[in-house]
């Protein structure tokens, strides 16, 4: 028997190859930009883009030669010209049609007689539109005959994804090889001449309406490559002209490097674009020029170049620079490299720090504010702590560059209390309204549209989001968040240093994968370095202003009159120590300078105990989110009783019916998940979970555990461990008691003991299962023993211990502070359970101190 095996090859129709190209290249912008990359690919030095524009709007009179030559080009399209104009017969001229509407007209022939002006209004608009020439222009190292064959000429080659750097050391920005289908949307026909260092070029030439044809598959379809015997078939200067010439040398006489235009051009491409697809009125022409100003970061980098001229308009003609923002209040300046340490600097530039009292900086929580500039370096895992035992990022080394701009003038009270410069509103509201949003850059060119004011990822950060949930004045410290239309911020990446910040075939924007998502989380505590250094800035200052003004009034005393006494009392003490000032005896107080030292002392002393009643407020509002859930489920006290029950032995009851209809045995045979007994265990399995939770649950809302009484230790342990005991054998925890002291009684809550001991375990069962440790060494081990100093109690764990990016091991104790994040870098803990931890021992004047040098968590706690 013979196998008549054969290899068959795919193909592809010309038709579909031409839509994956469009769907590729969204947009008119999008696929000049994708012409303009080709250019930087190619080692040119710059890039210029021309606009041939005879007719900007539809002509009401066109000369007798001109419309001769019109009216063939028309004919060839099936389009009358004719039929829209008529021949003066005095001037010869050739004037647009004007028309009348019939006296007497119905409403429906009124509608109709508009509907076929504003057709053939369309339809002229369109023609005299499609005769704009697009020229793109560059002195790259060009392409031989072979070069495009091999390469030109296939679609999605892979050639720039394996030569990623240039003969002259760029990082190439494009590896998708679809790029060139830019031509096709910006037009119907494209003429290419290119010449390299060793031929006088070759011209390429395409109809892409040909991939229309009906049947034909791609590799019918052919466009024409042809050797000139001169190189004046398409002559970049004779395009120009000589004003555009004269400009452009200008501009190349600003590089670091001055260029000569002439002799730059012996190499490189001029691609002419005709019947173009869009309408490229003035409004088009100045968005583009946006967006190309934005192309590249704004830098003093001279060696690449882009050029933007238009025939019928000057007004957006000549070099395009992006604007380097000097006029800002604060600027953040990062390095992160490949090791996660990060490197750069704050710039204070809102603040007259010339004129801020000295004795404010003498403090030192604010001695480092005096400073304009703050430098940083430290690891990242110092923002993100946790990060350092998540497996290595794939995000890479890159640069972000932050500015942040008020777009209005504080009041006259507030500047003077936060000393704040002057600012010009209107120039940076123009400024922030063209430049904002924070825009990413790879291999010095934009991806878009992150930023871009107006498309859905101007905002990508989500900043916005963060000020509604939060809206904090600048004065709370760790609170304030910055609004994303007062910043502006440029972040550098590369192909290189970044390969899984992969971009969208669409070229709209970053793949959307783990990497990018982790990557976005870093660049907002980046982002919070910033904000934390200016409510910093604002909240000391706050508190400076509260000590020289005035303590609230709360009877017939005027701010004023307490001004002034705070005044005095100032004035009076800085007198007495001015007087004691190198003195080894100290003179003894008149009575004007005890009440003062006495006044100011009390003052400070209210203060402090208003800043702790804040704190308070803040724990109070997290109790009450916690004490919310308590209530939420004692209501259902009686209904969970009843379900934790039910979940004993159902299945059982179900397994007795189903025995008479099926015999267990006779299904030994069959697969496993299709046996209903063996999904019945699994369902008990899980009944069994659920009802040891729901016990334990219903346990800690007991009314007995809100009695305070006097606890044996020993026993409430022993009582701990048989109410875990299911839990920790099934994830194969073994936990050990040491009790050195059986008889030692503590005067508690018991519910009070259950938050301390039963956070602990949790996180130690969380840490053993998210660090994947071996059942074998799952051991937790909690000792006590009473000494001369109070009674002591020891908790160990089996697990890695504390995150090595954990600086201060009593940071942990801290509301909010937690180290467990998921795979993109993002906090998923509360931070809670350590924080209630010590709220807890506070109610007995307990100490709880994290234990150093051990291989697991180790903590110990003392009753006194």
């Amino acid at each position: 028997m013979t196998n008549n095996k054969e290899f068959v090859n795919f193909n592809v129709s010309a038709r579909t190859a031409r839509l994956i190209g469009r769907e590729n290249v969204a947009t008119s912008d999008g696929a000049i930009i994708e012409l303009v990359k080709n250019t930087y690919d190619a080692d040119s030095k710059y890039c210029i883009v021309y606009f041939d524009i005879p007719y900007s709007t539809l002509p009401q009179i066109i000369q007798e030669g001109d419309f001769n030559e019109l009216l063939k080009h028309a004919l060839s399209i099936n389009l009358e010209l004719r039929d829209f104009y008529i021949q003066n017969k005095i001037t010869f001229e050739w004037e647009i049609r004007k028309y009348s509407l019939p006296q007497g007209a119905t409403s429906d022939e009124v509608e109709q007689f508009k509907k076929d002006r504003a057709g053939e209004s369309e339809t002229l608009r369109g023609f005299f539109g499609a005769l704009t020439n697009i020229y793109i222009i560059d002195n790259g190292e060009g392409m031989s005959a072979e070069t495009i064959k091999k390469n030109w000429m296939t679609i999605g080659t892979d050639n720039k994804t394996y030569e990623i750097k240039s003969k002259g050391g760029r990082t190439k920005s494009g590896a998708k090889g679809i790029g060139r289908f830019a031509l096709d949307r910006l037009g119907r026909l494209c003429v290419l001449k290119t010449t390299t260092e060793n031929s006088n070029g070759v011209i390429w030439k395409v109809d892409w309406d040909s991939f229309e044809q009906n049947g034909k598959n791609i590799n019918e379809i052919y466009a024409t490559l042809e050797t000139p015997d001169t190189d004046n078939n398409m002559d970049a200067l004779s395009i120009l002209g000589p004003e555009i010439v004269e400009e452009i040398k200008a501009g190349l006489k600003k590089r670091k490097n001055p260029l000569d235009l002439e002799k730059t051009l012996s190499t490189g491409t001029i691609i002419k674009i005709s019947s173009v697809r869009d309408h490229w009125n003035d409004l088009a022409i100045k968005n583009l020029k946006d967006r190309l100003e934005s192309l590249v970061p704004p830098s003093e980098d001279t060696s690449f170049q882009l050029f933007l001229f238009c025939s019928n308009t000057a007004k957006y003609n000549g070099l395009l620079q992006p604007e380097i923002c000097e006029d800002y209040d604060y600027k953040l300046e990062v390095n992160l490299d490949k090791k996660l340490n990060l490197s750069g600097r704050v710039i204070r530039n809102e603040f007259r720090l010339e004129d801020i009292p000295s004795e404010f900086f003498q403090s030192d929580d604010t001695k480092d504010l005096k400073d304009k500039i703050k430098l940083l370096d430290f690891p990242l895992s110092e923002l993100m702590p946790g990060i350092s035992d998540m497996e290595s990022s794939k995000t890479g080394p890159f640069s972000f560059t932050l500015y942040f701009m008020k777009r209005t003038v504080p009041n006259k009270t507030d500047t003077e209390k936060y000393y704040q410069k002057k600012i010009d509103t209107n120039s940076r509201s123009l400024w922030l309204d063209s430049y904002g949003g924070i825009k990413l850059f790879r291999d010095n060119f934009r991806v878009r549209p992150y930023g871009e004011r107006g498309s859905s990822s101007w905002d990508w950060l989500e900043l916005g989001n963060r000020v509604a949930l939060n809206p904090a004045q600048v004065s709370r410290h760790r609170h304030w968040k910055v609004s994303p239309n007062n910043i502006t911020g440029v972040i550098n990446i590369s192909r290189i240093e970044n390969p899984y910040l992969e971009d969208k075939s669409s070229r709209e924007g970053v793949q959307e994968n783990d990497s990018f998502l982790f990557f976005k989380n870093i660049i907002e505590k980046l982002i919070k370095i910033f904000e934390d250094d200016r409510s910093y800035f604002f909240s000391e200052l706050l508190k400076f202003n509260q000590k020289k003004s005035t303590l609230p009034s709360e009877d017939e005393i005027s701010k004023r009159d307490i001004e002034k006494a705070t005044q005095i009392a100032n004035e009076i003490y800085q007198q007495y120590k001015s007087k004691n000032d190198g003195s080894k005896r100290k003179s003894k107080k008149t009575d004007n300078e005890t009440i003062a030292t006495v006044y100011l002392k009390e003052k400070e002393e209210k203060e402090g105990l208003a800043k702790e009643l804040t704190e308070m407020r803040e724990e109070n509002s997290l109790l009450r989110v916690f004490a919310s859930s308590g209530v939420t489920i004692a209501s259902f006290t009686h209904e969970l009783e009843n379900l934790q029950i039910k979940l004993g032995s159902r299945f059982d009851e179900i397994k007795q019916l189903i025995a008479p209809l099926i015999d267990e045995a006779s299904l030994s045979n069959i697969y496993k998940y299709d046996n209903p007994y063996y999904r019945l265990d699994l369902f008990e399995k899980e009944d069994k979970k659920l009802k040891q939770w729901l016990q334990y649950t219903l346990r800690t809302i007991r009314k007995d555990k809100r009695n305070q009484q006097n606890i044996n230790i020993a026993d409430y342990l022993e009582n701990f461990k048989t109410e875990w005991s299911d839990t920790l054998d099934e994830r194969c925890v073994n936990l050990t008691l040491q009790n050195k002291s059986t008889d030692y009684r503590l005067k508690s809550f018991e519910i009070d003991l259950d938050c301390i001991f039963n956070n602990l375990l949790i996180n130690s069962l969380d840490v053993f299962i998210r660090n994947e440790v071996s059942s074998e060494c799952r051991n937790i081990e909690i000792s006590t023993e009473k000494l001369s100093d109070g009674f002591h109690i020891r908790y160990e764990d089996s697990g890695p211990g504390l995150s090595k990016d954990i600086v201060n091991a009593q940071d942990i104790f801290q509301a909010t502070y937690t180290t467990k994040r998921d795979k993109y870098g993002k906090e998923i803990g509360t931070g809670m359970g350590m924080w209630l931890v010590k709220k807890s021992l506070e109610q007995y004047n307990a100490s709880c101190t994290i234990l150093p040098g051990t291989s697991g968590f180790s903590l110990e706690i003392i009753f006194p």
